[in-house]
C-alpha cells in the first residue's frame, strides 16, 4: 500500500514532503484551464523522487465537450505522458450523464496515447458507470470520508464502501481533513492500493495492472445507510488490507 496526496492550485506553495509516497497533481480542467502550479509541483515529485499523477478536471465549465477536453488534457500534459498516472476528475453537476461522459473522454484519451485514464469519483456516483465499457480499462480512484476526523498519511479509516460496478479500487481519496508535515493547511489524503511497479503499469498502459493492484473485497452496503453523500458510519466492516 502506498499514502498519498492529491494536490492542485489551491496548495500554492506547499513544499511536498518526502515522507509521501505519491502525489496526484490537477492539470487542467474543461477546454481551456491549465493549472499553473502543476509543473512546479510534478518537478518537485521527479526531484524527490516521489510517484506522482496529474488529473483533468471535468466539465469545468458550460460547454461539454468530452473529446475536446480529453485533447485539451493531453496538449497540455504531453511531456507527461508515460512518466506519471493519468485521471480523469469527475464530479461536476454540469454533466448531466457521468458515464457517457467519461466513457467519451477515456476513449479519446486512449486513442492518442494508448493509456486509459484511472477514473476519480465520490462513492456515491459509482452507479452512474454501470454497463460503460471504461469499467474493465480504468482504474477507479474512490473518494469517500467515513467521518470528518483530522487524519495523518498514515492513520487510515476503516474502509466502508461497495466499488461495484467496478471490480476493485486502485485508490482511495480518504480525508480532506489531511494533515502533513511542514504544511500549516489541510490536504486531501489517499492511499494506493499498488506498489511502485504496478504505479508505473498504470501510468504506461501496461496490461498487467489488474493483477498488481491490491483488491479490497467488495462491500455490501445495506439499505439502511444513506445512498447520497459521502459521509456515513459504518462501523461494524473492517478491511484488513495486505501488500502480496
Amino acid at each position: 500500500m502506498l499514502h498519498g496526496i492529491d494536490i492542485s492550485n489551491w496548495d500554492k506553495g506547499l513544499e511536498i514532503p518526502e515522507s509521501v509516497d505519491f502525489a496526484i497533481i490537477k492539470a487542467t480542467g474543461g477546454t481551456n484551464y491549465v493549472d499553473p502550479y502543476c509543473e512546479g509541483f510534478v518537478q518537485q515529485c521527479i526531484r524527490k523522487g516521489i510517484l506522482w499523477g496529474f488529473y483533468h478536471f471535468a466539465g469545468d465549465y458550460r460547454q461539454i465537450d468530452p473529446e475536446a477536453e480529453a485533447v485539451h488534457f493531453h496538449e497540455h500534459t504531453q511531456g507527461y505522458n508515460g512518466f506519471g498516472i493519468p485521471v480523469l476528475d469527475i464530479e461536476s453537476d454540469n454533466i448531466s450523464n457521468w458515464g457517457s461522459y467519461a466513457q467519451r473522454f477515456v476513449d479519446k484519451y486512449h486513442a492518442i496515447t494508448g493509456v486509459w485514464p484511472v477514473i476519480y469519483c465520490q462513492a456515491s456516483r459509482l452507479g452512474d458507470f454501470e454497463g460503460y465499457p471504461l469499467v474493465q480499462n480504468c482504474g477507479l480512484w474512490i473518494a469517500g470520508y467515513p467521518d470528518s476526523s483530522t487524519r495523518t498519511l498514515i492513520n487510515v479509516p476503516e474502509f466502508p464502501y461497495s466499488v461495484s460496478p467496478w471490480p476493485f479500487a486502485a485508490m482511495w481519496q480518504f480525508s480532506s481533513t489531511g494533515v502533513i508535515q511542514g504544511y500549516d493547511g489541510y490536504v486531501d489524503l489517499d492511499v494506493a492500493y499498488m506498489d511502485a511497479h504496478a504505479w508505473e503499469l498504470y501510468a504506461t498502459g501496461g496490461k498487467g495492472y489488474k493483477d498488481s493492484t491490491e483488491k479490497l473485497p467488495q462491500i455490501d452496503v445495506s439499505p439502511e445507510q444513506p445512498e447520497k453523500g459521502w459521509h456515513f458510519e459504518n462501523n461494524h466492516i473492517s478491511v484488513d488490507v495486505r501488500l502480496k
